[in-house]
């Protein structure tokens, strides 16, 4: 994973006068992390208005996806085949609406209580096709981002 690294010297000169001014230096580049979700196909248990499942793929922290209230919600997102799964985030929506859940994958359950976070941040060692978030009881499942990393 060394294609996706940019060097200060490689940014436009108005970017670079930015990235000085945040204190950026010519050190080096941090790593952008596999996010194997991104290219899944995201289902939920129902849609509120145009709040649909893929929004908690797009990469923005700023979009929600949000199912109806109900019994047993659930978001989910198919990663296309098995894969090996180190940590999966979970960006809450900015209401923070998602709370006592579970993180299913095709080895196990994982229960958060309480509301999840921006992110909420599971280590995990697991091998899966799927992760579900799942309400425990009646609720809504509000997402922001969900990211899943090998």
């Amino acid at each position: 994973m060394t294609d996706n690294l940019t060097g200060l010297d490689r940014l436009p000169a108005e970017a670079l006068a930015v990235a000085h001014r945040a204190g950026a230096h010519g050190g080096p580049v941090e790593q952008l992390r596999t996010d194997l979700a991104r290219t899944g196909t995201a289902t939920q248990s129902s849609t509120e208005g145009t709040a649909g499942a893929a929004l908690a793929l797009d990469g923005d922290t700023n979009t929600d996806t949000r199912t109806l209230s109900e019994a047993g919600a659930w978001w989910q997102v198919d990663l296309g085949s098995e894969q090996r799964i180190r940590q999966i985030e979970i960006w809450n929506n900015s209401s923070a609406t998602t709370a006592d859940f579970d993180v299913v994958t095709d080895d196990g359950t994982v229960h958060v209580s309480g509301k999840a976070l921006r992110p909420t941040v599971l280590d995990l060692d697991s091998r899966t096709r799927t992760v579900k978030i799942v309400t425990s009881g009646t609720g809504r499942v509000a997402l922001s981002q969900v990211l899943v990393h090998p």
